[in-house]
């Protein structure tokens, strides 16, 4: 069966922890669905994970927490044994795109060292790179991050984690959680897709802005 998979695909994630904080459970649904249709394992995962820390933080009390957490971890290692081998390979780092990345972070890596000018003011955008995560030259990888770093150089990097940081401590003080919850799982999935300093994330960045406000 062939797989299409769209950039924007992992827009999602932030779209769902959105609709589960807001009670829109649905919605929430057709997001995973549309996830694992994608399919994107990594996404259903982080938009699982974020859906479940907002179930912790509403709990209040800790013993509530801490009983959560327990079902949860017993739940999941006796689900474990039953996980097709595809999506446990994801977390072994033995998987095809886990083994594509680690040769993207070691090609990266090596450019830096050849010419530490580089890792410090970038090789600005649209330069490209020799990854033996392809065994070519590219001129975006899956990594976000480092991605940005590439292009941008370490300064940009620390100053946009910077700005997203005190973003997210201000709504979550303004007690948006579920949007600053679903902005952290928008960064975090970043790993796995080049979504960062995209017309998407720059949408997301400006209603998380918005919602500081009120």
């Amino acid at each position: 069966m062939p797989v299409v998979y769209f950039q924007g695909t992992l827009s999602l994630v932030f779209v769902s922890i959105l609709a589960f904080g807001r009670g829109r459970y649905f919605a929430f649904f057709l997001m995973l669905t549309a996830l694992v249709l994608a399919p994107s394992r990594f996404g259903v995962t982080v938009s699982l994970a974020f859906a479940y820390l907002l179930v912790l933080v509403r709990l209040g009390s800790w013993p509530r927490r801490v009983a959560l957490l327990s079902l949860t971890l017993g739940t999941v290692l006796a689900a474990s044994v039953f996980l097709p081998a595809g999506y446990a390979d994801m977390f072994s780092g033995e998987s095809a795109g886990s083994l594509v990345r680690i040769g993207h972070v070691r090609s990266m890596l090596e450019t830096f060292e050849d010419d530490i000018s580089k890792l410090l003011l970038g090789s600005g955008p649209g330069s490209s790179y020799y990854s033996s995560g392809f065994g070519s030259y590219t001129d975006n990888i899956e990594i976000s991050q480092l991605e940005l770093v590439r292009k941008y150089g370490i300064f940009f990097f620390i100053v946009l984690t910077i700005l997203f940081g005190a973003v997210l401590v201000a709504l979550w003080r303004k007690g948006r959680r579920q949007h600053a919850l679903a902005f952290a799982a928008h960064f975090f999935v970043a790993t796995s897709n080049p979504v960062l300093l995209s017309s998407v994330f720059l949408l997301f960045f400006s209603t998380a802005l918005l919602e500081t406000e009120k």
